[in-house]
């Protein structure tokens, strides 16, 4: 682990080839004691007790081969655990610039029978249609773009 450093490792190494199991728990203890030292920061910032957090360290550097009688009980680490998976959205967007609330807005809208409250739907859309237009296309935000694509989501 490279918080601990290289030296922690070699002691971690020279651990697994001491022969007497008490004098192997005592040298543990050592190099729990020493990544503690290390680690003075963060048991300030979290205010825990990290001696857990250490042994299972500890553990993990040996590759879980120590043979001792851990203090605490240690709590395996997997090195690579599996990320979640990431939903994406599964649905298509004709204009990515505009996003699929707008899309649904405009198909709402389209729907509406009242319009007073239609045309005035399509006066916030193309507001809004024009705002993303300069956000991400600065030189294209033009009211003829804005209404050759709400053709295209009408037709």
């Amino acid at each position: 682990m490279p918080e601990y450093g290289r030296l922690i490792q070699k002691m971690a190494d020279h651990a697994l080839t001491i022969q007497d199991r008490a004098e192997r728990l005592t040298y543990c203890k050592e190099i729990v004691r020493i990544m503690e030292l290390l680690s003075q920061k963060q048991k300030k910032r979290k205010g825990a007790d990290l001696s857990q957090k250490f042994w299972d360290h500890l553990a993990f550097i040996t590759d879980y081969k120590l043979d001792i009688d851990y203090p605490v009980n240690i709590q395996r680490q997997d090195e690579h655990p599996q990320p979640r998976a990431i939903k994406h959205m599964q649905n298509h967007i004709r204009y990515r610039h505009y996003g699929a609330l707008l899309e649904r807005a405009i198909e709402r809208t389209k729907t509406m029978e009242d319009e007073s409250e239609k045309e005035h739907l399509w006066e916030l859309i193309s507001a809004r249609m024009k705002q993303s237009l300069a956000t991400w296309k600065k030189d294209n935000a033009t009211n003829e773009k804005v209404a050759h694509d709400i053709e295209e989501y009408i037709d």
